[in-house]
């Protein structure tokens, strides 16, 4: 006998905001500013064109730091990142990672 699983669900909801949050500086950017204008969404769209395609809620994204983004360069040392993700039902989900700068 062969078992058949069943397909993963698709989402219906959609990010309808990303904003993410360092606990130190970039330069032009204070600590605690919303830093998503300096990432890019799977390494190639801004956060906004991504988001005006309205993309399904999924388990993984990449979003890399643009370091040919407003000239703006994070300061040497680990940053505390906070990403929160917002669906089209107003759920916001939080994700916090450290990266080391140097």
């Amino acid at each position: 006998l062969m078992a058949c699983s069943p397909i993963d669900p698709v989402s219906k909801e959609t990010i309808t905001n990303i904003e993410i949050f360092s606990n130190k500086d970039f330069i032009g950017f204070p600590a605690g500013t919303n830093l998503t204008s300096l990432f890019k969404m799977n390494g190639s769209q801004n956060i906004d064109e991504y988001l005006a395609g309205k993309p399904k809620v999924q388990q993984y994204y990449e979003i890399p730091f643009s370091s040919n983004t407003n000239n703006a360069k994070p300061v040497s040392g680990e940053h505390q990142f906070t990403i929160f993700f917002t669906d089209s039902k107003n759920k916001v989900f939080e994700m916090n990672t450290t990266i080391n700068f140097q």
